[in-house]
């Protein structure tokens, strides 16, 4: 057979994975034992058209050939995998590998590894009994550094089509954004021991350089209509970085544009769109949070999606407490209630419902609660927790909750219709939701009353802690992660159990303070600095450690120390804010400022000032305070006793019975009157109240100490026939 042409001899075809000879190839195995065959000649250069066989005269002239073209044989498999589909598999892979040492990262090196019976911990052949691994950060890590690095070499392959490079690029940006997200919390949420033991250096700078420029190919690459889930992703990923580097108005600049070229029919990512913005506002505790709450509400409303529509109630009453926006808190919960079915629980025990709206049921009765624990009315917060304890506990019996707790509360949100693109929320973790549900049990109650057993504040900050130092199954260490997840959410999470320690061992230190029991106070305390030490929680919570000190000083009779502490407080507070308004009253209460108002006017007029402050607000405990103060500064004894008994009312319906103590103690001082029998009983029930705080676990059973001592002070005196109370 004669060459095709001049042309084909100073052309070489290009390489081609599929053998154009009719001979199968062979293996990489058999090469090195080459069977003898007839040559082929090479195949045409591809930019000449294909010509029938043919055959040559003696002439030379050619010829169409008289025997029959055979059908073509199949094409034989590739020798190898083409290389854009093995570097994004090895990417996946080991992207996806990282998952696995993210509940090593996020339990700490000194809970206690669990027994036979311990806690799981997923792996890709299963799940095994859960064991530490102080490396896993940096494995981790490298996993995803590993990931980026084949991501990036595929993206810039050649001859890649549109569609896979713009998956190189949301797979590239997706992991990337998981690496910049770790640079904060590395430094600010691992102890110094933790942070020696970070070896590997991120050039952060570069990397978030490497994204932008790999984001803005991919939105060219996926222009067509039918990548568009890769364009969206990208838009989300972008937003997202926007707001990691502070730069919130280009960021919103992105979410708005794409609201604004997404069709309303296209709900999922327009949701997405809404979650990631108001996630950032609720973080920064901006005001704009409560309007982009009502655009998404309005969105899922006209959609008909009911699941979205409780969500956006949800975050609405959350803004509501994280803006502290008491006013409408009440309405807005009350609007919610029928959405919700909180009676239905009431009635039935648990709501036939999904895990979705379980979930969602279980914040809004935890936010019920703290809400009217901080109105003080104690019986609706009490209902409140009688409904959620049985709804959690059924829960967990029947596994409702086992795979929320398996991804680390990624839960999927279904609605009617089927979306195209399903929605993945990040809520509440099993074990965190546990644990803020002890907390608003202690916080929206605060029952200090009893022996130590009996106590409800003590028992419940028992329970929490009785375990707080082992890996077991369905307490506070057990949580999984799914892929979605990264380094910088096991830390985040981390963050978030270790607030919520330190937060419920200053209520339990509160509680011993309260009922007198100092020796208890101080190893409670000590681990309480310990936590904030070691997790970096000093800036959120200095304030909160001062003002107990402060407490604790003045309990014992340490003026000048608790003087000390006070101030500190004062000096990291907002003039204004409620936490700063208590910490005023203490000072001044400390400093002997509450005696003697009728004589200085300008301390009485201080006195009304943070007495009308405190009536301004909603807090119950603040009302309560604000009546006695009025009391203490009204000449008229009729006008006095009137707001001793408006503070009296709200003690009462509150159960606060340490303020209720005290008002009562002043009104015997001050206001004893009639016979004395009367007195004496007036006497006695104070000291009754007092030995309530404490009292029946010590052989004194003075209970509070401070007033303990005053009742059976005042009491021996009267006994004794003394003339008159001073």
């Amino acid at each position: 057979m004669p060459k095709s042409s001049s042309a084909s001899q100073r052309s070489t075809p290009r390489p081609s994975s599929t053998p154009t000879s009719s001979v199968p190839a062979k293996r990489k195995s058999q090469a090195s034992q080459p069977k003898p065959r007839t040559p082929q000649p090479p195949p045409p250069p591809s930019h000449l058209p294909a010509h029938p066989p043919t055959s040559t005269t003696p002439a030379g002239r050619a010829v169409p050939s008289q025997v029959p073209t055979p059908s073509p044989a199949p094409a034989p498999l590739p020798d190898a995998i083409p290389t854009g589909p093995l570097l994004f598999h090895a990417a996946v892979s080991a992207h996806h590998s990282a998952t696995y040492h993210l509940q090593q990262v996020f339990v700490p090196q000194h809970v206690q590894d669990g027994d036979k019976g311990g806690m799981k911990r997923q792996t890709p052949s299963g799940d095994v009994l859960f064991t530490h691994d102080s490396g896993a950060l940096n494995t981790a890590l490298r996993l995803l550094v590993m990931a980026l690095d084949l991501l990036r070499t595929g993206f810039y392959l050649p001859n890649l089509s549109d569609s896979e490079r713009a998956a190189f690029g949301l797979e590239f940006a997706t992991v990337a954004a998981k690496v910049l997200a770790t640079e904060e919390p590395v430094k600010k949420m691992l102890s110094k021991e933790e942070l020696a033991r970070v070896h590997l250096i991120i050039d952060h700078k570069r990397l978030a350089s490497d994204v932008e420029d790999v984001m803005t190919k991919t939105l060219a690459a996926a222009r067509s209509p039918h990548l568009k889930h890769y364009r969206q992703g990208v838009e989300l990923v972008s937003a997202r970085l926007a707001f990691m580097k502070d730069k919130a108005n280009h960021a919103k600049r992105i979410i708005k544009h794409a609201l604004a070229s997404t069709p309303r029919e296209d709900v999922a990512h327009r949701y997405n769109l809404h979650l990631l913005h108001m996630n950032h506002l609720l973080k920064a505790g901006n005001v704009e949070l409560l309007q982009v709450v009502k655009e998404f509400e309005a969105d899922a409303e006209a959609q008909g999606h009911q699941d979205v529509v409780l969500l956006a109630r949800i975050i609405r009453i959350r803004a509501h407490f994280s803006l502290r926006r008491w006013d409408n808190l009440l309405t807005t919960l009350d609007e919610s209630e029928a959405l919700f079915g909180t009676d239905e629980v009431h009635t039935s025990g648990e709501p036939a419902t999904s895990s979705f709206r379980l979930v969602l049921l279980m914040h809004f009765l935890n936010m019920r609660a703290l809400h009217y624990g901080r109105a003080g009315d104690d019986v609706n917060a009490k209902k409140q927790l009688s409904r959620l304890y049985p709804l959690m506990d059924a829960a967990i019996d029947k596994g409702k909750l086992a795979e929320m707790r398996k991804s680390g509360g990624v839960i999927p949100l279904r609605t009617p219709g089927g979306l195209t693109q399903h929605i993945l929320v990040q809520s509440t973790p099993v074990n965190v939701l546990w644990a803020l549900t002890y907390l608003t049990s202690v916080v929206s109650r605060r029952d200090l009353l009893g022996t130590v057993e009996q106590c409800r504040t003590l028992n419940h900050t028992r329970a929490m802690r009785q375990y707080e130092d082992f890996a077991r199954p369905d307490d506070l260490w057990d949580s999984g992660f799914s892929f979605r997840h990264g380094v910088a959410d096991a830390l985040e999470l981390r963050h978030k159990i270790n607030k919520i320690r330190a937060e419920m061992l200053m209520e339990e230190a509160l509680a011993f303070v309260c009922r007198s029991s100092f020796e208890q106070v101080k190893p409670i305390m000590t681990k309480t600095v310990s936590i904030l030490h070691d997790n970096n929680l000093f800036l959120t919570h200095s304030h909160q450690l001062a003002l107990l000190y402060g407490h604790i000083m003045h309990s014992i009779g340490l003026p000048d120390q608790a003087v000390r502490y006070y101030r500190a407080a004062q000096s990291l507070l907002v003039a204004g804010s409620e936490m700063r308004l208590i910490v005023d009253i203490n000072l001044m209460a400390v400093q002997g400022g509450f005696s003697n108002l009728h004589s200085d006017l300008d301390r009485a007029t201080k006195v009304n000032v943070m007495a009308d402050q405190c009536r301004a607000g909603t807090n119950g405990a603040l009302n309560a305070v604000g009546f006695f103060l009025l009391s203490l500064t009204d000449h008229e004894r009729v006008s006095s006793k009137r707001k001793l008994t408006f503070a009296y009312e709200v003690c009462r319906r509150g159960k606060l019975n340490v303020l209720y103590a005290l008002i009562f103690a002043f009104t015997t001082a001050q206001h004893l009157f009639g016979d004395r029998d009367r007195q004496l009983k007036q006497l006695e029930s104070g000291r009754d109240i007092a030995r309530l705080l404490g009292g029946k676990d010590r052989a004194d059973g003075c209970g509070l100490l401070p007033l303990g001592l005053w009742y059976n002070t005042k009491l021996r005196g009267r006994l004794n026939s003394l003339p008159t109370l001073t």
